[in-house]
C-alpha cells in the first residue's frame, strides 16, 4: 500500500453516504487514491445486487483506472454488481436502452427495442418538412439540442455549411419543425450520441417510469465521476436527477483543467452544482510531479490556491524561447535543453501549429493514408501504433456502407465488439508488413501493385471474423492506384517520412496530453491571436478565468522538470510580463 498523505487518506476513508468533491491538483496522485478507495469499498461490499459505478470520459482513462484498481483489490473490477466505464456507456446501457422505447414510441423489430446509434454522415432520410437557410431539408441526425441555451445545434459534415447554419436565427415554427423531425427519428429507433443524453434526461424526468427510476437508484446507489471538470450542462442535469432519487456522488477532478467549452463544459456550472448539492470538499493540494517553480507559475495562470510542489536545486525550470518567423527555429535549443530527459514533448493548442513541426505530409489522399499507416506501423512504439491504427481505420471507413463508431477507431455498427475491431486493425497491419510493404523506398507503382495483391486474400485470413468480413465485403475489389503523377516516386518523398531516422520529439495537442506526465514540455504559441482560441501566449495570461488560461494551465502542468514556452519575438514590455510570472527568457544559443 502506498504511503499516503493525510489528505489522501481522508478521501480513502470518506463516506459513501454523502456527496464529496475531491479537488485534486495536477500531480496529486488522485488516480492512485481513487483506485485504493474503490478497491477497499469493493472488497468490503455487502450490498448486492446494488453496486458502484466508476465513470470517466474516455476509454483510455477508464482502462487506466481499472488497471490501478486491480492492483489493490481482490475483486475483479469488471465483476457484477459494479460498473466501470465511460459516462456515455453508463447512461446508454443502464438508463436509456432499457426504457427508451417508452418515451420515443419506438415499436421495435421482432421484439428488439435496441436503439441504433448513428453519426452525422449516415445516409438516413428522416428530415425536416421544409428547407432551412436555403440549404435544403435538414436530416435529423445532423442536429442536436443545447439545453443550456435552448437552441438547435447543427452538426453538418460540411464545416462551412455547419458554421452557416449555426449562425442563423431559428423562428418558433422552425424549432417545432426540427422537433417533429427529431421525434420521427426517435420513433424509428435511431439516435445520435448526443441524443442519448437528452433521452436520459427524459427518462429520469418521466413520472410513468418511477418504478424503473427507483430501481435504478437501488441498483447504483453510489457513483464516482473522475475528471468531473469535463461534465457538460446536460450531464449535470442527469446527475441532479439521479441525486433526487437518492444516489450519492463523488466528484474527482480539478476545475482549472476544464478545457471542453465546445462540449458545453463550464466550470462555473460545476461550481454551482457542487454548492447547491452540498458536496463536501476534500482538497489534494500537493503536487508530487512538478518542481515548485513550475507549480507556482501554473498557479499564477489561473489564480489558484497555493500548491506544494517538489523541491528544486535552483535551475531554470521555466523558460521562454523566442522565434522570428516559425516555431521550428527553437527545435535545436529544445533538444539541447532537454537532452538529459527521457520524455520530452512538444505541445500546442491545435494541429495547425503542430503541423509546422511535422515531417509527414498533412494533406493525404486515401491511398497515402493507407501507405502512412503501414510505414508507421511499429508494435513497440505505442504512439506510432495508435497513429497507424487510426489511419487504417480512416481508410477502411470509406469502404463501409454502414455507420461507424468514430470514438472506437471507426468500428462498424454491425461489429459488436470494438476490441475485436482493434485487434483486426492491428493484425491487418501486421499482415501487410509481412510482404515488406512498410519499405518506404518502394515506388508508388510497385507498392500499390503489392498492396492490391495482398488485399485479395486478406479477408480470408483466420484473424478476420465473419461479421468484419461481411462489413468489408467490397474491400478486396478496391482500386489501389498511385497518387497522381507519383507512380515512379518513392513513398518516403511524398509522405515525408525518414528512411533512416526517427522523430526526436513526440508532438501532441493540449487535449491529447491531458493527464500525462513529461520530463520536459515545450508549449508552442502561434504567432498571433488569429485562429483557435487559446493558441497564442497573450491569451494564456490575460484573463485567469478564461478557457485559454486553463488550456495553458493544463499544458504547463505536464512537466516534472522543464517547462518551455516557445513564442514569437517579444517586445521589452512583453518580456517583463513573462518574467513577472516566473519565466527566464533564454537566447537560442544558450548553453543552459
Amino acid at each position: 500500500m502506498p504511503d499516503f498523505t493525510k489528505q489522501q487518506r481522508d478521501y480513502i476513508n470518506s463516506s459513501l453516504d454523502e456527496h464529496v468533491y475531491l479537488e485534486a491538483c495536477p500531480g496529486s496522485g488522485k488516480t492512485e487514491v481513487v483506485a485504493v478507495k474503490v478497491a477497499r469499498e469493493m472488497d468490503n461490499w455487502c450490498k448486492n445486487p446494488s453496486g458502484m459505478a466508476i465513470l470517466s470520459f474516455s476509454n483510455s482513462a477508464t482502462d487506466e483506472l481499472k488497471e490501478r484498481i486491480s492492483k489493490f483489490s481482490s475483486t475483479n473490477v469488471k465483476c457484477y454488481p459494479h460498473f466501470a466505464g465511460t459516462f456515455d456507456s453508463f447512461i446508454f446501457k443502464h438508463i436509456v436502452s432499457p426504457v427508451a422505447h417508452v418515451i420515443t414510441n419506438y415499436e421495435g423489430k421482432d421484439g428488439d427495442y435496441s436503439i441504433r446509434l448513428v453519426e452525422n454522415t449516415s445516409s438516413l432520410f428522416i428530415q425536416t418538412s421544409h428547407s432551412f437557410a436555403q440549404k435544403g431539408k435538414q436530416k435529423a441526425n445532423q442536429y442536436d439540442y443545447d439545453l443550456r441555451d435552448n437552441k438547435v445545434i447543427f452538426n453538418h459534415p460540411d464545416k462551412k455549411v455547419n458554421k452557416l447554419l449555426n449562425n442563423v436565427k431559428i423562428e418558433t415554427w422552425q424549432k417545432n419543425m426540427f422537433d417533429d423531425a427529431k421525434n420521427k427519428f426517435y420513433k424509428a429507433g435511431f439516435a445520435t450520441y448526443r441524443d442519448i443524453e437528452l433521452l436520459a434526461i427524459k427518462v429520469l424526468s418521466c413520472e410513468s417510469l418511477n418504478d424503473f427510476k427507483n430501481n435504478l437508484a437501488i441498483r447504483f446507489p453510489f457513483i464516482i465521476i473522475d475528471e468531473c471538470q469535463d461534465l457538460s450542462y446536460e450531464q449535470l442535469l442527469i446527475l441532479e436527477l439521479l441525486i433526487r432519487l437518492g444516489v450519492k456522488i463523488h466528484f474527482i477532478g480539478d476545475l482549472n483543467q476544464s478545457i471542453y467549452e465546445f462540449r458545453n463544459a463550464d466550470p462555473a456550472n460545476i461550481i454551482k452544482f457542487i454548492k447547491e448539492m452540498k458536496f463536501k470538499p476534500l482538497p489534494l493540494p500537493k503536487n508530487h510531479r512538478s518542481v515548485q517553480p513550475i507549480v507556482d507559475l501554473c498557479t499564477v495562470l489561473v489564480r489558484g490556491n497555493p500548491i506544494i510542489g517538489r523541491e528544486t536545486a535552483g535551475l531554470n525550470h521555466c523558460v521562454v524561447l523566442e522565434y522570428d518567423n516559425c516555431p521550428t527555429e527553437v527545435l535545436s535549443t529544445f533538444f539541447r535543453l532537454s537532452k538529459n530527459y527521457k520524455n520530452s514533448v512538444i505541445v500546442a493548442r491545435g494541429h495547425s501549429t503542430l503541423n509546422k513541426f511535422n515531417a509527414a505530409s498533412t494533406k493525404l489522399n486515401e491511398v497515402q493514408k493507407l501507405a502512412l499507416a503501414i510505414t508507421l506501423f511499429d508494435e513497440s512504439d505505442f504512439k506510432k501504433l495508435e497513429q497507424s491504427i487510426t489511419l487504417l481505420s480512416q481508410f477502411l471507413r470509406n469502404q463501409l456502407t454502414e455507420s461507424v463508431k468514430p470514438i472506437s477507431f471507426n468500428c462498424p455498427e454491425s461489429v459488436t465488439s470494438p476490441l475485436r475491431w482493434r485487434q483486426f486493425l492491428f493484425k491487418s497491419l501486421d499482415y501487410m508488413i509481412e510482404d515488406n510493404l512498410n519499405d518506404s523506398t518502394l515506388t508508388w507503382k510497385v507498392w500499390c501493385g503489392r498492396v492490391k495483391a495482398r488485399f485479395k486474400d486478406m479477408l480470408n485470413q483466420p484473424f478476420v471474423d465473419d461479421d468484419i468480413s461481411f462489413s468489408l465485403k467490397g474491400f478486396t475489389t478496391k482500386s489501389i492506384r498511385s497518387p497522381n503523377k507519383l507512380g515512379e516516386e518513392e513513398l518516403y518523398v511524398s509522405l515525408k517520412v525518414s528512411k533512416t531516422t526517427k522523430t526526436i520529439f513526440r508532438k501532441a495537442t493540449v487535449h491529447k496530453v491531458k493527464g500525462e506526465t513529461h520530463e520536459a514540455t515545450m508549449f508552442v504559441s502561434s504567432p498571433g491571436k488569429q485562429g483557435s482560441v487559446g493558441a497564442n501566449w497573450k491569451e494564456w495570461i490575460e484573463n485567469p478565468t478564461s478557457e485559454a488560461a486553463r488550456i495553458a494551465y493544463v499544458a504547463s502542468s505536464r512537466p516534472r522538470e522543464l517547462l518551455i514556452w516557445a513564442v514569437k519575438k517579444l517586445k521589452l514590455n512583453e518580456q517583463l510580463e513573462l518574467e513577472k510570472i516566473g519565466f527566464k527568457i533564454l537566447p537560442l544559443d544558450c548553453k543552459y
